[in-house]
């Protein structure tokens, strides 16, 4: 069976729904009246029905612009030279391979198959004979037509080569002018054609890629060099990462004036034989985006570096003495170092472990974020309970009494709670701190931030990508939400869209005296990490890495996101161990944190990423926190109750002076799932040095 390579395209233009001109909202697909099988006057079937995902016509389609696109944008020419697309342009567009078969993953947001069925309601034998001659039979008509162009239902696309031309521009242009489509329903009138008698003459359109001239595709201008989407590796290895070093290619390419007058019509002059300069770097070519304001203290404070890991109403593991245990983390401040040595502050960290509904263990307090875990960072184990390892069970539909009664046989039932909540609360998602602005499209919504799972993420930070290359990042600009009514009584339907820039991590060798340009658009948390990491590997191996713009302000999904990104310098000394990290520090090998990372919802057995939205983050964890809970959400105080925005420098180890370990003992990973013999009655007494903060703490 031949293994496919799946190219996302991360920008769509498609609608659901368009506005007419009467100003009424119509669905942008075939007609009520053109989907309804009922035979006419003639006894002649005809209809429209929607094709569904992988069935065969859909996913042929996707196999041909998969195809199409794959080979526009990396194939090798025929003369042995590479293409400027899959050698000057790496940074872009990752590496293409001719030899490699490739599928589109999705067809474009709000993009739909709909396919035209037309058949004599009464089966004589002419009708059956004209339907021996269709491949899929039973049918005098079988076509398929792609609707959601934001033109409306009536503009729709017949072919995988007709729709290909503009899928290629939403790949490719980062400006998202339609006017630099050249698809048959952008630009319906072709170059050179004439007026007369105030009517357009009509002539046929290029619409494949074969007979568009070649330096308007082929070579594409420099804004191809910033937008198309990246292979998502489901098979095969990738290159080497130095590869992206190779210089750019001398090839013509099309510049912006040129490109207007291929699209506009033909130059009244001859063509310059002259080839254009070479394409400058994608950095300078695609604009960062500024970042979005911070509205409160507690994201002024998470925006820094080197501050808090954990934040209120956020799912962690934590470290009960011989095994660990799930908790919502509760409140979070700083607290005064009792050693005069170290006049730094010292983090302290309150939460609430995880239970099922009959008890509330105690509040515990951590002071060391070495004894916490992000909990994308390990798996839950399976229940304790052999009962409730079979599929289907949730937290809500499990009868606790019984199990706590010891009546679903042995097993631990305050562990399974945890994990059952854990699992309830890494599908849920939560919008908050609505943004009051005026919109200029009705029904939709802007938000600042987002539980996320397990996690809270605000606007401004950098989140982990599920497609692209695996390590690609997007820096979030906004978070929309778009209210609709349904059709029927289906209700009002919302979808979030999550708009930001994406970013690849690139390594090069290093130049001396030519490092990457810094990007002030990057978050502060970005840059220190970048800037820790490099300090290493430019003096052990001579390379050099830097967060490559590859498409700015893409548009994904909440599915599509696997979670909030976290500091290699900051995280993977806790994940991986304090030693093995200065050792690796050492060595100039420092990986991505996001590496040792989970996904959100990477277990989830019903399919669907995008999980189940909750109205308040205290919603979310249900029965398995105690009803009065309250998560301390911005407010980050110190300890004499001060909100504090500035930034408080605290201790860093540092590893170019060989391991320097805190005074903890590391923890065996495989002791996470260590869950027998587990005593929740002397939970607590782990935690005794920090017992004396837990009354002060619990008071305010």
């Amino acid at each position: 069976m031949p293994v496919y390579y799946k190219i996302h395209v991360l920008r769509s233009d498609g609608r659901l729904e368009i506005t007419t001109s009467s100003g009424r909202p119509q669905p942008n697909r075939p007609l009520d009246s053109q989907l309804d099988k009922t035979p006419n006057t003639k006894g002649v079937i005809d209809f429209y029905k929607k094709v569904n995902v992988n069935d065969a016509k859909e996913t042929d389609w996707r196999k041909k612009l998969g195809g199409m696109l794959a080979k526009q944008l990396g194939q090798a020419e025929h003369n042995g030279r590479d293409h400027p697309l899959s050698t000057a342009n790496l940074l872009a567009y990752g590496d293409i391979y001719i030899d490699k078969r490739y599928i589109l993953a999705t067809l474009p947001e709000n993009y739909s198959l709909y396919e035209h069925e037309k058949w004599a309601a009464d089966g004589d034998s002419k009708s059956k004979k004209t339907n021996e001659k269709h491949a899929k039979g039973g049918a005098d008509r079988h076509d398929a037509y792609l609707y959601g162009h934001p033109k409306g239902h009536r503009k729709r696309y017949r072919s995988p080569r007709e729709f290909f031309p503009h899928l290629l521009w939403l790949s490719i242009d980062p400006t998202g002018d339609p006017r630099n489509c050249s698809c048959k329903i952008c630009s319906p009138d072709p170059p050179g054609a004439s007026q007369s008698n105030g009517k357009t003459q009509t002539a046929t359109l290029a619409t494949t890629p074969a007979t568009v001239p070649a330096t308007t595709l082929a070579t594409c201008p420099a804004i191809a060099t910033s937008s198309a989407r990246d292979i998502k590796r489901e098979s095969g290895d990738s290159k080497d990462p130095s590869s992206v070093s190779t210089p750019p290619s001398d090839k013509p390419t099309l510049n912006s004036t040129e490109r207007t007058s291929a699209k506009s019509g033909p130059s009244s002059g001859p063509p310059n034989p002259n080839p254009v300069p070479p394409l400058a770097p994608v950095a300078q070519i695609a604009a960062p985006t500024p970042l979005p304001p911070q509205r409160s203290s507690e994201q002024v404070l998470d925006a820094q570096y080197n501050q808090f890991l954990f934040r209120p109403g956020e799912l962690v593991w934590f470290n009960r003495g011989v095994t660990w245990g799930l908790a919502a983390t509760v409140r979070r401040e700083f607290m005064a170092n009792p050693n005069p040595q170290q006049p730094n502050q010292l983090k302290k960290y309150i939460i609430q472990p995880l239970s099922h509904p009959f008890t509330s263990p105690d509040m515990v307090v951590v002071t060391k974020e070495d004894l916490l875990r992000p909990w994308l960072a390990w798996s839950a184990p399976e229940p304790t309970h052999e009962t409730l390892r079979l599929a289907g069970w949730t937290y809500d539909s499990i009868d606790w009494r019984t199990v706590a009664q010891g009546r679903q046989g042995r097993g631990d039932a305050e562990v399974d709670g945890s994990i059952f909540a854990a699992r309830m609360v890494d599908e849920s998602y939560t919008l908050f701190d609505k943004i009051d602005t005026p919109t200029v499209v009705p029904g939709e919504i802007h938000w600042n931030g987002m539980y996320l799972g397990g996690e809270k993420i605000f606007l401004g930070e950098a989140v982990r990508l599920r497609i692209g290359s695996g390590s690609d990042i997007m820096v979030l600009h906004d978070i929309v939400e778009r209210t609709r009514q349904g059709f029927g009584d289906a209700g009002p339907i919302s979808t979030v869209s999550l708009i930001g820039d994406i970013y690849t991590f690139k390594t090069v060798m290093n130049t001396p005296n030519e490092q990457p340009p810094e990007n002030p658009h990057l978050p502060q948390r970005l840059r220190e990490d970048l800037r820790f990491r490099n300090a290493t590997t430019i003096t052990n191996k001579r390379t050099v890495s830097f967060w490559n713009l590859f498409q700015p302000l893409a548009r994904l999904e909440i599915g599509d996101i696997k979670g909030r990104w976290y500091e290699s310098s900051l995280l993977l000394p806790i994940l991986r161990g304090h030693e093995d990290f200065a050792r690796d520090y050492q060595r100039g090998e420092i990986s991505d944190a996001g590496t040792w990372m989970n996904g959100r919802l990477e277990t989830s057995m019903n399919g669907n990423k995008t999980g189940r939205r909750f109205s308040t983050r205290r919603a979310a964890f249900g029965r398995s926190v105690p009803l009065d809970l309250v998560f301390d959400e911005g407010r980050d105080r110190q300890t004499d109750s001060r909100r504090s925005l500035v930034r408080v420098e605290l201790p860093v180890t540092d590893y170019s002076r060989g391991p320097e370990f805190q005074d903890i003992n590391p923890t065996d990973l495989n002791m996470m799932v260590h869950w027998d013999g587990m005593d929740p009655e002397g939970l607590m007494q782990q935690f005794t040095d920090e017992d004396q903060f837990l009354g002060d703490s619990l008071k305010d």
